[in-house]
């Protein structure tokens, strides 16, 4: 009979090499994951999601008033026979520099109930809060899809499921960055989740026990992180761009959300990154339309649209004529613009291939920039100079552009915001394409460097 020893012990211990910086961080993120992980400690079968302290602090009052961006909504459908349904919305907001999720409305309808009902009531609630949009998982997808839709509301399936929106929530909660409704159901639902370790390494399971219930809470976490995940680019202390300028002002309070586009422009333009920054196959578009002391006062630039799309294969030529097809029906949507300044490429990467071929094929009005002053900047000096335009309030972001998400290598968000979070101490081969393009195309649009 063979003898086998059996150690226990946390993993500096048997590795000292590690850091603790990177242990401390598991801990404050999850400690139920991290005292497994590092600690060496057996994992029971069941425990409590979050502790009664973490769901506490996340109770109204501690938060002071920041700057609000704009609303999201979250919806956990039901067949109205045993659950309920429920609407979440919340908003994210910039505190001390923090991003934080707030919890502004959860709106049940008990079980029994229509479906068809709750959705219509959901609805009328949705556009009160001036939303046209909303996110939930693929309960009956293709009814609930047009229930929504055929009340002017947009339903959009949620990427990721019940369990893993909790396994994200976990750590939010955990750094004291959201704040809840104090709701008793909501908060008696989030005390009674169940937190089960799963084989393999994956994430664990989070869901509620035996005849229980997480209609609120799975509706309240979905919201939050919709929230936090939409604006991640917003007035990071450190990122170039403060997302929140792009915002307009509300006048009514210290808000800040998205505007319609004006009804009138001098001109419209693209600009475009291919084949460089932080993911050379993909090939990023951001439309632009600017107004004049003729069409607007002040004179702004307006970010119109985005496109972020992978171009593997064939799909790059495929891309430039529907590029230069939307830049045409935007200058179609403005009845009184007569200009398109056509596309601006980034040189480097695949954009003096483009351009080779554009010209090949007559199509003038694709063209590198030629200025000698802008071909002497690097990234930061581009992307610094863009951002002084927005932090003067000079740049506006559409409505659309705002709201709009895009799957881009199986992640959906708005790619847009996400890459203009760009940190100032980032290294520039981390410039994603869309930030290397909203840099040239804003220094084009005010006259920073001339064709």
């Amino acid at each position: 009979m063979s003898r086998v020893l059996f150690i226990q012990a946390d993993s500096r211990t048997l590795n000292p090499t590690l850091e603790q910086e990177q242990i401390d961080a598991a801990y404050q993120s999850d400690p139920a994951v991290a005292r497994a992980e590092w600690g060496g400690e057996f994992r029971n079968d069941i425990s409590a999601y979050l502790t009664d302290a973490l769901i506490d602090s996340a109770l109204p009052g501690r938060f002071k008033a920041g700057t609000r961006l704009a609303s999201v909504a979250f919806f956990d459908g039901s067949g109205g026979i045993v659950d309920a349904s429920v609407l979440a919305i919340a908003h994210a907001e910039t505190v001390e520099g923090a991003l934080v999720g707030v919890l502004d409305r959860l709106e049940v309808v008990d079980s029994p109930h229509e479906p068809a009902a709750a959705v219509a009531q959901f609805c009328e609630t949705l556009k009160r809060y001036g939303l046209n949009r909303v996110t939930g998982d693929r309960y009956s997808a293709g009814w609930v899809i047009g229930a929504f839709n055929e009340r002017g509301i947009h339903y959009q399936q949620c990427e990721l499921d019940k369990s893993s929106l909790y396994n994200e929530c976990a750590p939010l909660f955990a750094e004291l960055r959201v704040q809840l409704l104090d709701d008793a159901r909501l908060l008696t639902e989030l005390r009674l989740l169940e937190r089960r370790p799963r084989t393999g390494g994956r994430p664990d399971s989070i869901d509620h026990g035996p005849r229980g219930h997480d209609d609120a809470a799975n509706a309240a976490c979905g919201a939050l992180w919709l929230a936090l995940e939409q604006s991640k680019g917003a007035d990071r202390p450190d990122s170039f761009v403060r997302i929140s300028m792009l915002l307009a002002a509300n006048a009514d309070d210290a808000s800040r959300a998205p505007i319609e586009l004006p009804a009138q422009v001098a001109g419209v333009y693209a600009s475009a990154c291919a084949g460089t920054g932080a993911d050379v196959d993909t090939v990023g578009t951001i439309y632009f339309a600017f107004q004049n002391e003729l069409t607007g006062d002040p004179p702004r630039l307006w970010l119109c649209d985005w496109d972020l799309r992978e171009v593997g294969g064939g799909a790059l030529e495929a891309w430039l004529p529907s590029t230069l097809e939307r830049l045409k029906q935007l200058q179609a949507s403005f009845p009184f613009c007569r200009s398109s300044f056509g596309l601006l490429i980034e040189p480097t990467g695949s954009g003096e291939v483009i351009c080779a071929q554009a010209w090949r094929s007559g199509l003038e009005q694709v063209h590198l920039p030629e200025n000698e002053r802008l071909l002497a900047m690097d990234f930061a000096q581009r992307a610094a100079g863009a951002a002084a335009h927005v932090n003067l309030g000079e740049v506006r972001i559409a409505r659309c552009a705002y709201e709009k998400t895009s799957t881009v290598k199986g992640v959906n968000v708005n790619h847009l915001l996400r890459q203009l979070a760009f940190g100032i101490n980032q290294p520039a081969r981390e410039a994603g394409a869309l930030l290397i393009a909203f840099s040239n195309g804003t220094l084009y649009g005010f006259g920073d460097f001339e064709q």
